[in-house]
């Protein structure tokens, strides 16, 4: 499997770039990937919540959004758009919003709900999908589908961000629920994408010309592509060695090897749990026990940590467990008796023990 292009869609449906390289984050969509969705005047979407498309302008209702593209400069978050008819314009999708709304207005189809408002939604964007997802599109998917068309057809037209090649037709369903590594980045294969009429549409002059939709019913459904979820993002530092980012790994399996031994480096595993015997008993099932740290608001719940947790050391809200007058040290494998504290000078003496029987 080789990855051919990397694509983003700064604002949804409202055109796409390629890009050179991208850093994935554990649970968040492709960095900069519909960061910004335009609301029409029908529309139900709350600023800083996702929420469906049909909130949103789109190609598959106004087909001309689709000959779209765009061009963002993440330094500024200038983004440029262009069409083959209403010419380029560069804006701040937050603050210079009327401008656009009147470049786009023309681009909409008569008898839709016109467009009225730009709003963001950092971190994960508003994918199709209620999870942060990416779509993986395989050439060899797109070009069957070309030869049931009998047509050349844009791979703009499925609105892919990663795109590979080097696998069978299809191939990419079989890999629902397995875990791909891509660069540096570990993502799990969701599901499989159902196409919409959005990409019947020419991307390069905005008209319906292909019905790729009958194409796929040829094969009994209308799916191409399928969603990946970040499970494991990071970037690596350099190419020599191994050096790595900062990492946050989702959802890691309590048998992994970053669950139960130490990583010595900058990664974070992340997972979910119910109550505070659940934590301590997949804690306490390790072999090692040095220090465990924890993070709460309710001393109730702090001194309930501190009680279950078989650790030498216990950190509430705190990383800071060390110090001169208290004793440092573990229980299990991670080692016997303590240094520091008045605990550790119990290793120099010797107990004896004195029986008295009063003599009679």
């Amino acid at each position: 499997m080789q990855v051919t292009a990397l694509n983003r869609h700064p604002l949804k449906a409202h055109g796409r770039e390629t890009v050179e390289r991208v850093t994935l984050r554990a649970g968040q969509s492709m960095p900069y990937d519909r960061l910004w969705a335009v609301a029409h005047d029908a529309s139900k979407a709350a600023p800083g919540d996702w929420a469906r498309c049909l909130n949103f302008t789109r190609g598959a209702s106004s087909p001309q959004l689709q000959a779209i593209t765009a061009k963002l400069d993440e330094a500024t978050e200038k983004l440029t758009l262009r069409h083959p008819t209403r010419g380029e314009i560069t804006f701040h999708p937050d603050r210079e919003q009327a401008a656009f709304l009147d470049w786009e207005r023309p681009l909409v189809a008569e008898g839709r709900a016109a467009p009225a408002d730009i709003l963001r939604l950092d971190g994960r964007g508003y994918t199709d999908s209620a999870e942060p997802t990416l779509s993986l599109n395989s050439l060899a998917s797109h070009a069957a589908v070309e030869a049931l068309a009998g047509s050349p057809l844009q791979t703009a037209r499925w609105r892919g961000n990663i795109w590979f090649d080097g696998a069978a037709p299809w191939d990419e369903f079989e890999w629902i629920g397995r875990d791909l590594k891509i660069g540096e980045a570990r993502l799990h294969v969701s599901k499989r994408i159902t196409r919409c009429l959005a990409t019947t549409v020419n991307t390069d002059t905005g008209a319906r010309d292909v019905d790729t939709l009958a194409a796929l019913d040829q094969l009994g459904h209308r799916d191409f592509g399928v969603t990946l979820t970040v499970t494991t993002g990071g970037e690596r530092i350099g190419n020599r060695g191994y050096f790595y980012g900062p990492t946050v790994i989702k959802d890691a399996p309590d048998d992994s090897l970053v669950m139960t031994e130490e990583p010595f480096g900058p990664m974070a595993p992340m997972t979910r749990f119910a109550t505070i015997e659940e934590v301590a008993e997949r804690a306490n099932a390790l072999d090692l026990g040095l220090a465990s740290y924890a993070v709460t608001n309710s001393l109730e719940r702090a001194s309930r940590i501190g009680e279950v947790l078989a650790a030498g050391m216990v950190g509430i809200n705190t990383v800071g467990v060390a110090s001169p007058e208290t004793p440092f040290g573990g229980v299990k494998e991670s080692g016997y008796g303590v240094e520091s504290g008045p605990e550790s000078l119990e290793h120099y003496l010797v107990p004896k023990s004195i029986a008295l029987k009063p003599y009679l």
